[in-house]
């Protein structure tokens, strides 16, 4: 369990590429059958640096990330690039049936280009609802891929909405959202 921080709960910054963020519980804990929130003060993940993994395709890979005071996880800077955020549940804890959500899910700015969220295989989509402002944002950045997600909706079929589920603005371009690629 990773929470309680003044800032982020892992900050990737200015390193090589291959680092992997799997199998944690950032901003919430869950004890027999109860989740919690214990936010992280900034973000849950915040990625400065290329070529990372969060989650993946396997369910003891995946992140559960939730309550934190600013994003769930949130690239920023040309220098992130090449990321993959997959098969995580961001906003929610392991029962899927609660909220604990952050101003928004997955944040993408400022040149933070050609990253993955989700995927085209079902256990590489994520899990992203209950963010007070917006499930997934992207500003001003480019070819981007938001796909196979579910957003706003638990795998259950819980409504637990975003105020908005995806949302591209500034000088992004290519961005693709849903598909399977």
């Amino acid at each position: 369990m990773i929470g309680g921080n003044v800032e982020e709960g892992i900050l990737i910054s200015n390193t090589g590429p291959n680092n992997k963020i799997i199998g944690n519980q950032i901003g919430i804990h869950t004890v027999t059958g109860t989740t919690f929130s214990i936010s992280n003060l900034g973000n849950g993940i915040q990625m400065e640096s290329s070529g990372n993994v969060v989650g993946g395709s396997n369910t003891v890979d995946r992140n559960f990330i939730g309550g934190n005071i600013g994003f769930g996880v949130y690239m920023l800077e040309s220098n992130a690039f090449n990321n993959a955020v997959i098969g995580n549940y961001i906003g929610t804890g392991i029962s899927e049936a609660k909220g604990f959500g952050h101003s928004f899910g997955i944040r993408i700015v400022s040149s933070a280009n050609n990253n993955q969220i989700g995927g085209p295989n079902v256990a590489e989509g994520n899990l992203i609802v209950g963010s007070t402002s917006v499930g997934v944002a992207i500003t001003s950045s480019s070819s981007n891929r938001v796909t196979g997600n579910r957003i706003g909706r638990s795998l259950a079929g819980n409504t637990i909405p975003n105020q908005v589920g995806v949302f591209i603005e500034g000088s992004s371009s290519n961005n693709t959202v849903g598909g399977t690629n």
